[in-house]
């Protein structure tokens, strides 16, 4: 009999211990935010005349992240967020005796890294944004699902990589999968990101129906579409600091479809005084002539 008990106090332990090492941390952060307005005379126009708009606005904006810390290696991450951007009180989820259906979901992943390595991964629905420091992501600043590796090889070059799935049906025809790559280098008085994409368009994905039409919508013929980009930032004097950011980009249709294709130029200047920050800035875009 007191071997049992030992036996079983023994086994207690180690389950206890167990469940202890594995224990999560459990991070919450996020933000709540509520806005009043008052506005008059807002819509202009003939057709607008015997409107009388609403002049008082509430709203409410709720955003949730909540890390799932198991490691320094591993933790999940999820991120909610109210409807597409707020809450109009008396409207959709915020008005008399309603259940919200609008709490979505923006990011749901999964980031850790290899060990003994500086590769790092992140898998799930995430935030993809092309490289940018003049004005921000030109390409695709987006959540969405799929695989980011990311290494760094020194303190002044590290590599990323990803695979994204933006649409996919019930055949590999109805698919869309975008591959990323960028590479970042740092130095002391500079940096500069070269980067570049490729999308595959299945020919039967009808991207308008999806609400991403990187050319007019669906073709009849299956079809590529790629940009390539470099962002740079330097800082000639200390208070100085100029940014470009270069972007190309087309849409080639297999078949007798139209090619498209364009590119633009983003210029920032920023000097920093003790009361402010001075930005000029400047673009230029070819357009579509197609």
């Amino acid at each position: 009999m007191k071997r049992l008990v030992t036996l079983m106090l023994a086994a207690m332990m180690t389950l206890s211990m167990a469940a202890t090492a594995s224990a999560l941390e459990v991070n919450v952060k996020g933000n709540f935010h509520f806005s009043f307005r008052w506005q008059d005379n807002m819509k202009g126009g003939q057709q607008f005349r015997d409107v009388e708009e609403d002049t008082f606005l509430a709203r409410q904006r709720m955003r949730l992240q909540v890390e799932f810390i198991a490691s320094e290696n591993l933790k999940g991450v999820l991120y909610l967020h109210s409807g597409t951007t707020d809450y109009f009180w008396g409207q959709g989820g915020a008005q008399l005796d309603t259940t919200s259906d609008t709490l979505k979901v923006r990011h749901a992943y999964i980031d850790w890294n290899v060990a003994d390595t500086n590769l790092n991964v992140k898998m799930g629905l995430q935030q993809v944004a092309s490289p940018g420091f003049a004005a921000g992501s030109t390409f695709t600043n987006d959540a969405m699902a799929g695989i980011t590796l990311t290494n760094g090889f020194n303190e002044n070059v590290a590599a990323s990589l990803g695979w994204y799935r933006l649409y996919s049906g019930s055949q590999i025809k109805d698919s869309v999968d975008m591959f990323m790559l960028s590479v970042p280098l740092t130095f002391d008085s500079f940096k500069i990101t070269p980067w570049g994409e490729y999308t595959f368009i299945g020919r039967d994905a009808d991207m308008y129906e999806q609400g991403y039409t990187p050319a007019g919508g669906a073709y009849e013929k299956k079809r590529k579409m790629y940009h390539l980009g470099v962002a740079s930032e330097f800082n000639p004097i200390d208070p100085l600091t100029l940014a470009f950011d270069f972007t190309y980009g087309a849409v080639d249709s297999r078949g007798n479809d139209p090619e498209t294709d364009g590119w633009m130029l983003v210029g920032m200047a920023t000097y920093d005084v003790d009361f402010a920050e001075l930005m000029l800035g400047a673009w230029y875009a070819t357009g579509n002539d197609d």
